[in-house]
């Protein structure tokens, strides 16, 4: 349970200052973050743990031309006063390069290549994301190369997942990686857009529910399905498959998430609900 979750903005950013004296290809910006969380109780065992969660995150982009782009963060989380020692790599995660890559390629173009430290993030973040909630996150090193024309987008990617160290510079985790390709479809369906995927999924020296050693192959095929119903209505829905091998186990699975939802038009903040 959160007891408290603040982010502090100012009307002004504070880089605003600073993007004043840089060039117009560089841009500076920046986030603190504060969290005070309380837990009660984990694994059926009574914790009562309280604790103070900071993250700060430093953004540096360097744009020379509209097709050449280079994105920096840093980043330095920090947890205090709780009770499990040392802290664990979800929590903290000490004056790190979080974010280092370049991209070729404009954003409205055919196509861009994106090429280093990157997050990974398609649809609601389900299945392959960088949650935002986290203190860490979660980064590749990866390739990533975007198709597009017209209503079409397609990325196909590829990357090992960096293991968070909360001491040392972050690493990638051997033997692991992850491949795949995403895609996204407008104009077959009225006010609504198809996203087909496929994610393959590898790692070496994992162990069986018995013990046993031996390696991952994963592979997960879905849709996910999102769009605008008349007089305010939208969905989105999303149904995938899981299948493959985890040291030897036969991996079967499967996952459904549906979503309504309804904004107010004539509010004066446009309050949306859903189920």
């Amino acid at each position: 349970m959160t007891l408290f979750a603040q982010e502090i903005r100012s009307p002004e950013p504070l880089s605003a200052a600073v993007n004043e004296k840089l060039p117009k290809w560089l841009h500076f910006s920046g986030e603190d973050r504060v969290r005070l969380e309380r837990i009660g109780d984990a694994g059926l065992k009574p914790i009562g743990d309280l604790y103070l969660l900071n993250r700060v995150r430093l953004n540096l982009d360097v744009r020379p031309t509209d097709w050449l782009s280079f994105r920096f963060q840093g980043q330095d989380s920090r947890v205090f006063g709780q009770n499990l020692l040392p802290a664990p790599a979800s929590q903290k995660d000490a004056i790190d390069l979080r974010v280092g890559y370049v991209q070729v390629g404009g954003e409205a173009g055919p196509f861009s290549l994106t090429a280093g430290r990157q997050s990974l993030e398609f649809g609601d973040g389900r299945l392959l994301g960088d949650p935002n909630w986290s203190n860490v996150g979660r980064t590749f090193d990866a390739a990533r190369l975007t198709l597009r024309h017209r209503q079409l987008k397609v990325d196909l990617f590829t990357g090992i997942s960096a293991k968070v160290n909360p001491l040392e510079f972050d690493q990638p985790t051997p033997g692991q990686h992850v491949d795949g390709a995403y895609g996204s479809l407008g104009g077959l369906i009225p006010a609504a857009k198809l996203e087909p995927y496929v994610i393959w999924r590898m790692e070496h020296n994992c162990k069986a529910e018995n013990g046993r050693p031996g390696n991952v192959d994963e592979k997960t095929v879905g849709l996910r399905w999102l769009g605008k119903l008349p007089a305010g209505f939208d969905y989105v829905t999303e149904v995938s498959g899981q299948f493959g091998s985890w040291a030897g186990d036969g991996v079967r699975s499967w996952l459904g998430h549906w979503v309504l939802g309804h904004t107010l038009p004539d509010a004066v903040h446009r309050p949306s609900f859903f189920v």
